[in-house]
Parts: C-alpha cells; sequence; structure tokens
C-alpha cells in the first residue's frame, strides 16, 4: 500500500504554530477526565465487561466479502471516474452513490454500477457552489445535503444532483467547529467553538464545546451547553490539538443522540432536547502506547516537512505524546439503527477494528470486524459498507463491500 501523506492531517490550528516550535519544553500535565452530562444525573448504564466481550466475539463476528461490489476510481483502461481528493460519500437508496470531491469542489454522482450520472457544484460562492466542500449526508428523504466550511453555509441537491437551495450553518462562536452529523429526519447537529481565551500557558486542556441542534433551514437551538471537546496542549490564546487527542463525537439517528468523549469508552445517549437517556459502552483496559507506535506516529505526521520544521515539530510531538491511547476515533450510526464504534488505531495496526452495539433494548455489545487499514468506512446501508480506499498510489478510491458472518467468508 502507497504511503499517505499525512502532513495534511495534522489539525488545522496547529499548522501555523509548526514554524514557531522553538523551546516548548513546558512539562505536560496529567490530564483529568473531564465531565459528562450523564456523569451528574441518573440514567440506565450498559457497560458490556471485556470477559463478556471476548464470548461475543467468538461467536458473533462479521467480515467483508472477499472482493468489493463496487469500485470508483479505479483506472481501469482509462474510463473510470478519477477522483482528486474525497471528503465521504453517500449511499443512494437506488444502489448508486454520491462522492465528495474536494479538488473539484463537486459532488459527483455515479448511478449503481458505477457509471457517472452527473457532476454538481463546483468552485465558487453562487449558488450550488463551494469554496472549502467539507462534507456530506442524507440528512432528508431524497435529498444530499454538503456542508461548506468556507462559506460557512449547507446545500441541498436532490438524489438526481439537482442544486435546491442553501443556508447558513450558524453556532455559538461562528461556524461549526467540525462537520455536522445528520438524520433522515431533516435535523443537524454540531458542535460549537470553544473559548480560546480560556486557554493555559502551559500543559494539557480540554476545552468545552456547546452541542446545537438546526433544522433543515438553519434555525439553531443549543441544546447542550457545555460538552468536553478534545485533548489540546495549552499555549497561551493559541492552543495546539494534543498527539493522540481523545475527542467529542457525535452522532443522530432519528430521535436519538450520541455523544461521546473518546478517553472513557462511553456513549451517552440523548434525546434531541438534550436530555441524556442512557450510556453504553465496553469496560477495557487502557492501551498503553509502546515506542514502536510513538516512532510510528510521529514519522507519519512529518512526513513531507523537511529540515527544521520537521526536527521541531518530530519533537513536540515526541515530547506530548501521551501514555495512553484514546478508546476510539469514529462513532458511526448504521441504517438500522445500530452504532458502529472504531477503536483507536495505532499508526503500526494493520487493520482497523469496529465494535458493534444493538440500537434497541439496552444497546448490548453484538459483535465485531475488522477491516483493511487502507479503507475507511463512511456508511453502512442494509448490508453493505462503503468507505474511502486508498490505493497502491496514494490516490483515493471508492468501495462498497458487502457485509457477511465471519462463518460465511470462512466457508468461501
Amino acid at each position: 500500500m502507497g504511503k499517505r501523506n499525512l502532513t495534511k492531517q495534522i489539525p488545522i490550528l496547529g499548522v501555523p504554530l509548526i514554524l514557531s516550535l522553538v523551546g516548548c519544553g513546558e512539562e505536560s500535565l496529567p490530564i483529568r477526565g473531564p465531565v459528562r452530562p450523564w456523569d451528574s444525573v441518573t440514567v440506565e448504564r450498559y457497560i458490556t465487561s471485556a470477559g463478556e466481550a471476548e464470548d461475543v466475539q467468538r461467536s458473533v463476528q462479521w467480515a467483508l466479502s472477499p472482493e468489493p461490489t463496487l469500485e470508483l476510481g479505479a483506472n481501469h483502461g482509462g474510463d473510470s471516474h478519477l477522483f482528486g481528493l474525497v471528503r465521504g460519500g453517500v449511499m443512494l437508496p437506488d444502489g448508486g452513490i454520491v462522492v465528495a470531491d474536494v479538488h473539484e469542489s463537486a459532488l459527483v454522482y455515479f448511478d449503481e454500477r458505477g457509471g457517472l450520472r452527473t457532476v454538481a457544484g463546483g468552485p465558487g460562492e453562487g449558488p450550488g457552489e463551494f469554496e472549502l466542500l467539507f462534507w456530506l449526508g442524507e440528512c432528508a428523504p431524497d435529498s444530499i445535503y454538503a456542508y461548506d466550511a468556507g462559506l460557512g453555509r449547507a446545500s441541498v441537491f436532490s438524489t438526481q444532483g439537482e442544486f435546491e437551495r442553501s443556508f447558513p450553518l450558524v453556532a455559538p462562536g461562528g461556524v461549526p467547529v467540525d462537520p455536522p452529523r445528520c438524520s433522515t429526519e431533516g435535523l443537524l447537529v454540531a458542535k460549537g467553538f470553544p473559548t480560546w481565551e480560556d486557554a493555559p500557558e502551559v500543559g494539557r486542556w480540554v476545552p468545552e464545546i456547546p452541542i446545537f441542534i438546526l433544522d433543515g433551514g438553519g434555525k439553531a437551538d443549543s441544546i447542550i451547553a457545555a460538552f468536553p471537546y478534545r485533548d489540546y496542549i495549552g499555549r497561551g490564546s493559541e492552543p495546539i490539538s494534543s498527539p493522540l487527542a481523545s475527542e467529542a463525537f457525535v452522532e443522530v439517528f432519528r430521535e436519538r443522540l450520541f455523544l461521546a468523549y473518546s478517553d472513557r469508552y462511553e456513549i451517552g445517549v440523548f434525546s434531541l432536547d438534550g436530555t441524556p437517556s442512557a450510556v453504553f459502552g465496553l469496560d477495557l483496559p487502557l492501551r498503553p502506547v509502546s515506542s514502536e507506535d510513538s516512532e510510528a506516529y510521529v514519522e507519519e505526521n512529518v512526513e513531507g516537512l523537511e529540515g527544521p520544521v520537521a526536527q521541531r515539530w518530530g519533537s513536540f510531538l515526541t515530547e506530548h505524546i501521551p501514555e495512553h491511547f484514546p478508546f476510539f476515533d469514529r462513532v458511526l450510526a448504521v441504517s438500522n439503527g445500530d452504532i458502529w464504534v472504531r477503536r483507536y488505531p495505532s499508526s503500526i495496526d494493520e487493520n482497523h477494528w469496529w465494535d458493534v452495539f444493538s440500537g434497541t433494548g439496552g444497546f448490548p455489545y453484538i459483535g465485531s470486524i475488522q477491516v483493511p487499514r487502507a479503507f475507511d468506512i463512511f456508511q453502512v446501508r442494509d448490508g453493505l459498507v462503503a468507505g474511502q480506499w486508498v490505493g497502491e498510489f496514494d490516490e483515493d478510491r471508492i468501495r462498497v463491500y458487502r457485509l457477511q458472518y465471519m462463518e460465511e467468508a470462512n466457508s468461501r
């Protein structure tokens, strides 16, 4: 597998600071687990022990089909659409797929066989155009929502690629700090900005953010006043995201909101008015960061940098790498309401491990699936798994696999 240029994965707030990382020898202060809204109220707790999870894994595991049912972006004889930089996709009810291409500032529509249907959008500030295409989702029946982080607005397209309307996404403190999540009922949930003025001069810091909900017209209502956002290294008014940072994750499915902060393996369940109702997860031990893990992480994140800049950035990362990994780095609601949680991968892991929880009846742990490191899942729908695949020459592709039970996979 070709190596990905991971310098573009450096957190946005950290990029301008690379050049100024001189004399960063301050002592890192230990972080204390931030408070969640469900910590101070009585809710149902459904936490599966490590032993119980191992028993389930032995009996219920899934696998991807040996070959993808669909692949986009591969250059087979020059007749396939080649992507610039993919920022996710959506599987459509009719079997087609829409892909967000950041370099083209466009949504690329394909039919169920991978044939190109149409290209919507383009660079610009006009109706249906994008300055910085950042995310897309199926946020209402027969509608695709695309978020433009540069213009701070969502644009709505039909499943056939026709532009319908746009509206601003306004969060406390500005535009959403991260891409929003949405439900097929037309609701978007997003994170507001932290207050950077509260950042300490030194030490680890976890700012709080509001969680807010928007209707299909962009009307916002803050439903949770304070939720932990991300593990930062305090540098006064210019904090920088910690390496291997714990962070907040937001997901929504129908009338349920899921919130989590990854320094605990707990996912909180909320109603859409912000009231917590349950917590589920796994009681797993912390995973230590080995010297091999640390070296591989630093090597990935200085790739593309040279000379003193690479040396300073590498030294900063090495100094601030925590003793333990966060528990997870993705929370995904799938089409049947189940919740998939991806355990935080090391840079040396060959596969990504996803835990699967039932979306009904106490959120029990119901199995797991491991997928190749090169495959970044963005949607699971009706037994199909779609995601971004990094090709041999660092090119972006889209692949769709069929989901099957492990015993079915082993019998082939």
